[in-house]
């Protein structure tokens, strides 16, 4: 790509997952007119865009600048969209899906599934590559926000490895991405590194979609009943079964 960038006449976009980026950095040199973009997941008002919304974000924005109540009927319809982009989430192939078919959310839930199958053969990459257990706590992001504080619990995974590891291990989740590390803060007046507590952290997952998938991955697929109930807040828990 070097060539290309120096011939002058286009300019390129590439993309990738950062884990390969990292696996691969001394095998090539990036020319110093790279400018990087990071990726997120689609937020709420970019879900709505796709739907085809545009005055959801608005009307929030004129009753908040004003004080004014929404009411019930409008809440309850924001409410609704909202729920909804929770469980769908905010991947753009996810959401593409739920454009084109949104009663059969099974479809939805198996792209999903694809891409955290994607992203736990590239975790596994690193891990092999550097000793860690990445793709390890990656799995047990939904037990650690199970917990009554969603703490992360170090004996759940310390038995696998040693510090070095764990801490190059949460490092590499940090930089793929696919996970947001949070480190609790003893004064938050102050500068936020000078009272961090880097042994006491929470572990959330960068989509909320995914999430959800990643939680109920021990069925053959998320039926478009569980996600009717996710929606509407009827699903119930009894002995690790979804009813």
């Amino acid at each position: 790509m070097k060539y290309f960038v120096k011939d002058g006449r286009y300019d390129f976009i590439e993309t990738g997952s950062l884990i390969t980026l990292k696996l691969l950095n001394n095998k090539f040199i990036i020319p110093s007119e790279v400018e990087y973009l990071s990726m997120y997941p689609m937020d709420f008002e970019e879900f709505l865009m796709a739907l085809g919304d545009t005055t959801t974000i608005s009307q929030l924005q004129y009753h908040f600048d004003n004080k004014k109540p929404l009411g019930d009927v409008i809440n309850r319809r924001m409410m609704n969209l909202y729920m909804t982009y929770l469980r769908v989430g905010g991947m753009p192939q996810a959401i593409e899906q739920f454009l084109k078919d949104n009663v059969n959310l099974s479809k939805v839930d198996k792209v999903k599934r694809e891409i955290i199958k994607l992203y736990e053969d590239d975790l596994k990459n690193y891990d092999n590559k550097y000793k860690t257990i990445t793709s390890n706590i990656y799995s047990f992001i939904p037990a650690f926000l199970a917990n009554k504080n969603k703490a992360v619990n170090f004996n759940k995974i310390k038995k696998h490895s040693d510090y070095l590891s764990l801490a190059n291990s949460f490092d590499g989740l940090k930089k793929s991405m696919v996970g947001n590390i949070c480190s609790n803060v003893l004064d938050p007046s102050i500068g936020l590194n000078l009272t961090v507590e880097p042994n006491n952290i929470k572990i959330y997952s960068q989509d909320t979609g995914l999430l959800i998938t990643q939680i109920l991955e021990n069925t053959d697929s998320t039926s478009t009943d569980i996600y009717k109930k996710l929606l509407f807040n009827k699903l119930s828990i009894n002995n690790g079964m979804f009813f």
